[in-house]
């Protein structure tokens, strides 16, 4: 694994002994009595890089029917309970004005986790339709900043807390500040960093999951047991050489389970931030 694990080194920097790790396995799996057995302790060999894109992958089988239905998660702040917090009709997205601040909620880059547009675009056995899909998001994404600028907001906000990623489609649109937390991962991660080092987007929570690289994986399949283990072959480096594993951090931290009451003051200094 070593030679494909793209980023051993890192791992390596913050404190994890390849070798180590490699013994004890060695020595649980030696000792296992039972496939299953084993697979514990190659989980646990794989958690000990804590790198969620080191993982046994697993096989679902695959359902027949409308896969459509709202994420099962939620963002850590709940817009329509913020002091102020003025909602605007229209669209898959929750968005509206804050202090003249345009905020957009995108809980997931998961077409199917927009019932609305899903069921527009979906057809049992048409591989294509997330292409669609993809389409109609991203021009709903632009119609939600279209009225948010028409109602005069000075700087537009994109809410990615609790947003898991995805490969269906990436907002191109700008934004002046972000709001994140430990869920924003994978492909929302990825944006929320583009975000930062291309457009000088200030940040307000806390540090993302620190997903790192999602374009491409060496599988390596396991002659003993016949599991795969996904091994990520890039590394997601950030503008200044950074590796994305070492997480996104705010510039305005927010803490504790409830950010509603709080978020406003926040993008208020993460504002002030990016004015100067």
């Amino acid at each position: 694994m070593e030679a494909n694990y793209a980023n051993l080194p890192w791992a390596k920097a913050h404190g994890v002994d390849p070798g180590a790790l490699a013994a004890e396995a060695r020595r649980e799996v030696e000792d296992a009595g039972s496939v299953a057995e084993a697979r514990l302790a190659l989980d646990a060999y794989l958690q000990g890089f804590r790198d969620p894109r080191l993982h046994v992958r697993v096989e679902l089988p695959r359902k027949r029917g409308s896969p459509c239905a709202p994420p099962r998660g939620r963002g850590a702040v709940l817009w329509e309970r913020v002091d102020g917090f003025t909602p605007l009709a229209g669209g898959p997205f929750t968005h509206g004005l804050v202090n003249g601040l345009g905020v957009v909620r995108i809980g997931s880059l998961r077409a199917r986790d927009y019932p609305e547009v899903c069921a527009l675009d979906w057809r049992e056995g048409d591989a294509a339709w997330t292409d669609r899909a993809a389409r109609r998001l991203a021009s709903e994404l632009d119609a939600a900043l279209a009225r948010l600028r028409a109602a005069g907001a000075r700087a537009i906000v994109l809410d990615l807390s609790g947003n898991p990623g995805g490969d269906d489609w990436r907002p191109s649109a700008g934004a002046d500040l972000l709001v994140v937390d430990g869920r924003t991962a994978g492909a929302a991660e990825e944006l929320a960093a583009r975000l930062v080092d291309e457009h000088g987007a200030r940040v307000a929570g806390e540090p993302t999951a620190g997903d790192g690289c999602l374009a491409s994986s060496a599988p390596i399949t396991l002659p003993a047991t016949g599991l795969t283990v996904e091994v990520p072959d890039c590394v997601a480096r950030r503008k200044d050489g950074g590796n994305l594993r070492d997480r996104l951090r705010p510039d305005v931290g927010l803490t504790g389970d409830e950010w509603t009451p709080a978020v406003a003051a926040a993008l208020a200094e993460a504002y002030r931030m990016k004015a100067k």
